[in-house]
């Protein structure tokens, strides 16, 4: 399994998904910082399985989260 973590999600958590054996990166440290969601699902499903945001605008792109993987699971921040 390889995770993606978007830029708003922290990557306080990759230690701890590594830890568990987990396959994980963030956009902030391959150089993915900045992309529309519409590429940055085109190239995350070249190479990750799951793709973890903060963003609630993905809805936007539905039609293309539907297709194959990656899987993309968005969370509202605790206090937003």
């Amino acid at each position: 399994m390889r995770i993606l973590l978007d830029e708003n999600v922290p990557v306080d958590i990759l230690p701890v998904l590594r830890s568990l054996g987990i396959d994980a990166e963030s956009v902030n440290f391959i150089g993915w910082k900045g992309l529309q969601n519409g590429e940055l699902i085109v190239r995350a499903r070249q190479q990750f399985n799951l793709l973890l945001t903060r963003d609630q605008d993905f809805d936007e792109e539905s039609s293309v989260i539907t297709q194959n993987r990656p899987m993309v699971i968005t969370s509202k921040a605790a206090n937003g």
